[in-house]
């Protein structure tokens, strides 16, 4: 086994088009190398925000009481986004990877705050 510094000085690329990885988001699968979102065949994989949509609905009830009106509006926006892009996946599958952080990243540190935590 290589030691750590092999790692360091041995930029990945992607698998799928042979760039470097650089800034674009990227998923690393074999360390280093990865593949770009938008090089990813998303036809291989599952929608990968199934569990989060789950425990959003499953926890609903727990949400509803934990946060104010205004989250709660942010949190049902999301379920919903999430829904439907379930239901179109893989269609449009690197602009929901892509578009998803920013989503989640409007609501989950409110559910953290009140105590509330998704998968």
């Amino acid at each position: 086994m290589p030691d750590a510094s092999a790692f360091d000085r041995r930029r990945g690329r992607c698998l799928v088009c042979g760039e470097l990885l650089g800034v674009e988001p990227h998923l690393i699968v074999d360390l280093p190398d990865g593949e770009h979102v938008k090089c990813r065949d998303w036809t291989k994989h599952a929608f990968p925000y199934a569990r989060v949509l789950r425990d959003l609905r499953r926890r609903y009830k727990a949400i509803r009481e934990a946060v104010s009106p205004e989250v709660l509006v942010r949190v049902v926006g999301l379920g919903r986004w999430l829904a439907e892009r379930q239901r179109m996946w893989p269609e449009g599958a690197a602009e929901t990877v892509l578009e998803s952080g920013q989503r989640f990243d409007a609501v989950l540190p409110a559910l953290r705050e009140a105590g509330v935590t998704i998968r």
